[in-house]
């Protein structure tokens, strides 16, 4: 129990100040409901000591515990489940603090009349943007149901694809790190003592031994400065990658990067027919939908290419025509026009989402065979460029006698 100075007003519009010992400011504001009064303020007294609560205020929700999170909501909800008895059953059932306070605080909002997208837009930390907005269009359509149903994709595609890319990337991380330590041992201790015997030579050096020896020098005269500088490098290209325009060209090299550029083109092309489906199959209309679905993709480049489109749209021209752009798939905009000339939207948008969830599916199972050989390629050059510094001088002065 904690002691809290309280704001109160009476049923009589009579404000007062209370001192209130209780677990939670919660508990609070129902006790003072049940005396038909109302909180204005809760400040708590004395230092706070619980490290738990302070530790949760800094932990994340993972995405594995918000997937379980829709789920539970979406059952209790199609079964006709009141939303604030959704609330209390959830948060007995969260697995962490974390969401036990967040859940916690939704509760208190739409107590006090705010919608669910509201109250969880007021958890940033946990429900993004993309969440939110998701949400809003569900209530708006009356398919909440239906969109905690896609959002539980969404997370399942997001948690499988970050699965397989950190499986992919986990083998070739560990391999250059090693790579790079023995690179760094060779060249501040092998290389300076067998320099010693090359520069004694009166003959020119091969350019592999030049790079190996300009790096061993690099490394034990300006060791400390190439430290500084590479750290200042990384934290002003991080400024700028959070700005708009780095967020932008950051979004615009994924999409062109070999191999991983077409799964994030799969992913979003699978998110954004995904949700039209969605939408325009509840009645939301086109320009609305796209309006959500800017926000889903989860890519500025295509953010704004379905922006302009809406706009597009607006202005009278055709759903295909108004998103036609280099980086939209042909396969799509052609089956969007079918849809469109056929009254058949919907079922064509089903089509492409089934299609690019196939593709992203079978990418993402073929990521680590398609990143070995590069690894192998990187991994025989870098080899290759050491064992020529050595050798190549060595079989030069053979020679020489």
């Amino acid at each position: 129990m904690a002691a809290y100075k309280c704001k109160i007003m009476t049923e009589n519009g009579v404000t007062l100040d209370r001192t209130l010992e209780a677990a939670s400011v919660d508990e609070i504001r129902s006790r003072l409901k049940n005396q038909k009064e109302q909180l204005i303020s809760a400040k708590k007294q004395g230092m706070n000591l619980d490290l738990g609560m302070l530790f949760s205020k800094f932990s994340k929700v993972s995405p594995k515990e918000l997937k379980l999170f829709i789920r539970q909501l979406k059952v209790m909800l199609t079964t006709g489940i009141p939303i604030l008895e959704c609330m209390d059953a959830l948060k007995k059932q969260a697995g962490s603090e974390k969401m036990r306070s967040v859940i916690g605080g939704i509760k208190t909002s739409i107590n006090q009349g705010e919608t669910l997208s509201g109250a969880m837009a007021h958890h940033p930390s946990v429900f993004s943007n993309l969440f939110v907005s998701m949400i809003r269009a569900g209530e708006a359509a009356g398919a909440l149901g239906q969109i905690l149903d896609q959002m539980e994709s969404f997370y399942e595609m997001d948690i499988k694809t970050k699965k397989n890319v950190k499986k992919a990337i986990r083998y070739p991380i560990m391999v250059f790190s090693i790579l790079i330590l023995a690179m760094s041992y060779a060249s501040v201790s092998i290389v300076p003592q067998f320099a010693g015997v090359l520069t004694n030579q009166d003959m020119e050096l091969p350019l592999p031994t030049k790079l190996i020896l300009g790096m061993s020098s690099l490394l034990l005269d300006y060791g400390l400065i190439t430290l500084i500088v590479i750290v200042c490098t990384v934290g002003i290209l991080a400024y700028f990658l959070r700005t708009p325009a780095g967020a932008y060209l950051w979004d615009q090299t994924k999409i062109i990067l070999p191999g991983i550029g077409t799964i994030v083109k799969l992913s979003v092309m699978a998110r954004f027919s995904l949700l039209m489906k969605t939408l325009v199959g509840n009645g939301v209309h086109i320009t609305d939908a796209l309006e959500v679905a800017k926000d889903t993709v989860d890519n500025r480049v295509y953010a704004k290419i379905i922006a302009e489109g809406k706009e597009k749209i607006i202005a009278g021209e055709t759903i295909h025509g108004a998103l036609a752009n280099k980086h939209m798939p042909d396969i799509a905009l052609n089956m969007i026009a079918i849809g469109e000339s056929s009254g058949t939207l919907t079922e064509m948008l089903e089509c492409i989402s089934d299609y690019f969830t196939g593709e992203l599916d079978e990418k993402l199972e073929n990521l680590s065979s398609m990143i070995e050989p590069v690894v192998t390629l990187v991994i025989g050059g870098f080899v290759a460029l050491f064992v020529a510094s050595i050798f190549a001088p060595i079989f030069k002065i053979y020679g020489s006698l």
